[in-house]
């Protein structure tokens, strides 16, 4: 793979995108329960997502350059420099690429049911845009936590189970709290291991408001909210016990937990992030394919 391929591998942060699927796969999840789940709104859906998130990490990319934040664009890949490769300038056309391919994928969607998606879509890219770019960078005010709830959880999970049912439900909120806190919790250990430079760019996020020590034991407290809601949810939404599988993986935060209490090197906690988006993606995968083992037998 040449330099420049590597240089914007990086930039896009492939194991993120595992994590912007989350939300979808869910609303996916409970329309299969339905039993109503068009495929070509669920494609839509997982597209959206995926590029609004490459869009969210290009901008964040040289947004944190323009501020000081990432001051050389860091040692990309392996030592190499990305600034030597990609420039601002194609960051942001990058960016702009993305959001047309999420408007291209948000075409049929507002065909089919008019209007307000196109508030959502809307709302949905700015949300991805501002986070540290803009006016209000609501990420350097510590606002990270809650848009990435909303529109990591609540948004993608009832929006695909909308425009798959033509309906809301309340539960589906519910469903749509799980990836919202595991996005929470892949943001909280991002934030933990950044506090010393954000303090020092002057980027507020609850990590470094909250001090090294309370926000580990935030983190710990999420991720027992998190396995303890989706627990709930397999009984609230009277699914069959089975399901429960579906949270082993869950598990595995308790041990990164743990793992982050007791270390501060960079390292490691950039290992955690990529864990973390993968026991994301894992529970809903398992969710998804128990529904489909049940129906085969």
């Amino acid at each position: 793979m040449s330099d420049f391929l590597k240089a914007w591998l990086y930039a896009i942060r492939p194991k993120t995108l595992l994590l912007a699927v989350v939300g979808v796969g869910y609303g996916v999840f409970a329309s299969l329960i339905q039993g109503k789940v068009d495929p070509i709104l669920t494609l839509c859906c997982f597209v959206v997502a995926v590029a609004l998130q490459i869009v969210s990490n290009l901008v964040n990319d040289f947004a944190d350059y323009q501020k000081g934040v990432d001051s050389k664009l860091k040692q990309r890949c392996k030592g190499l420099k990305k600034d030597d490769i990609i420039t601002v300038r194609s960051l942001q056309i990058g960016a702009l690429l993305f959001v047309g391919v999420a408007i291209a994928a948000g075409i049929y969607p507002v065909y089919r049911f008019g209007l307000p998606i196109i508030g959502v879509g809307i709302a949905a890219i700015l949300a991805a845009g501002l986070y540290t770019w803009g006016p209000f960078p609501y990420g350097y005010f510590a606002l990270g936590e809650v848009f990435v709830f909303l529109f990591f959880g609540l948004a993608a999970t009832v929006g695909t189970y909308y425009l798959n049912t033509g309906k809301f439900e309340l539960l589906v909120l519910g469903y749509g709290a799980v990836p919202g806190l595991l996005a929470v919790l892949v943001l909280q250990i991002n934030n933990i291991r950044d506090i010393d430079k954000d303090l020092m760019a002057g980027k507020r996020s609850i990590a470094n408001l909250l001090g090294r020590r309370a926000a580990r034991w935030l983190f710990f407290f999420l991720v027992v909210l998190t396995i303890s809601l989706f627990v709930g949810l397999v009984f609230l939404a009277n699914l069959e016990k089975i399901y429960l599988l579906a949270g082993i993986p869950l598990l595995l935060l308790l041990v990164i937990s743990f793992i982050i209490m007791k270390n501060d090197k960079v390292e490691i906690f950039n290992k955690v992030l990529g864990i973390s988006a993968g026991v994301a993606f894992m529970n809903v995968f398992v969710l998804i394919s128990i529904f489909f083992i049940l129906k085969m037998f």
